[in-house]
């Protein structure tokens, strides 16, 4: 086959698990997610979610044999631009991921790029709008399972561009003609998720706001105090003068009022006539 060396083949990609007739993901995957933007103005990944159509939700193995769980992905459609995404949506197994729609139209773009020469899926890192160690591998994998990608029989995570893609432009003009529109379940689970933060944070601003008018209630309480035993301390010493001039007249009113003292009988002896 072309691009081969006499001591490595290219492994035969197997059928991924699709699940495009019923509008619900394999159930027994469990996502690691980030968050999922309303928009993106990124050229490589979709704008709002509410624009595209969902065609297929599948699951595939993911790139190199000693990995273990399953992944599950959707491609889409945008009718305003004719464009195809794709996207992982659930990791069986550990490792986060960004759930983020990637065009197509940027992976051919990345596949021309190498020249029909092998490359490891460390080359789609950049068409992820969020950094994370798995987002090029599970899109490699995802790639592989669609017919995109094929991988090197003894190196499995050495990929190639598969030169004829025409099956898969004919599963999606397929599905588009069976007028194929699965349940948008990872952005109604971000719509919750969005929903709970803000009542979380609604709740918080409730509190915060609560405490600081108690805070203000105590505040003011404080200084109502603070004001009355400064005036009882200021009224003190006028208090005590009023006392004391209301006490002294009343001394000299009971000093002047009382009766004056027997005279003594004089001893001295009378002139005689």
């Amino acid at each position: 086959m072309k691009f081969m060396n006499t001591r490595t083949r290219r492994q035969k990609t197997p059928p991924a698990s699709e699940s495009h007739k019923t509008h619900n993901a394999q159930s027994s995957a469990t996502s690691n997610p980030t968050p999922l933007p309303d928009t993106d103005s990124s050229p490589n990944t979709a704008a709002p979610v509410s624009t595209i159509r969902i065609l297929k939700k599948a699951t595939c193995q993911k790139l190199s044999p000693r990995a273990s769980g399953e992944l599950t992905y959707h491609l889409g459609y945008r009718e305003a631009d004719q464009h195809v995404f794709l996207r992982i949506t659930a990791n069986q197994s550990s490792g986060y991921f960004s759930q983020e729609w990637i065009a197509l139209e940027a992976i051919e773009a990345k596949l021309a790029e190498q020249h029909d020469q092998s490359f490891k899926a460390i080359v789609f890192t950049l068409l992820f709008e969020r950094r994370g160690a798995n987002n090029h591998g599970f899109l490699g994998a995802v790639l592989k399972a669609e017919g995109i990608v094929e991988a090197d029989e003894q190196q499995p995570l050495l990929l190639y561009a598969i030169e004829d893609r025409s099956p898969f432009s004919q599963q999606i003009e397929q599905l588009r003609n069976d007028g194929m529109d699965l349940h948008e379940d990872v952005a109604e689970e971000h719509a919750r998720k969005e929903a709970r933060k803000q009542a979380r944070l609604a709740e918080q601003a409730r509190r915060r706001e609560a405490h600081k008018q108690q805070a203000k209630v105590e505040d003011t309480d404080a200084q109502a105090a603070t004001s009355e035993a400064e005036m009882d301390t200021a009224a003190a010493p006028e208090a005590m003068k009023e006392t004391s001039s209301d006490v002294a007249p009343e001394a000299d009113m009971d000093a002047s009022s009382a009766d004056p003292a027997p005279s003594e009988p004089s001893t001295k002896a009378s002139p005689k006539p």
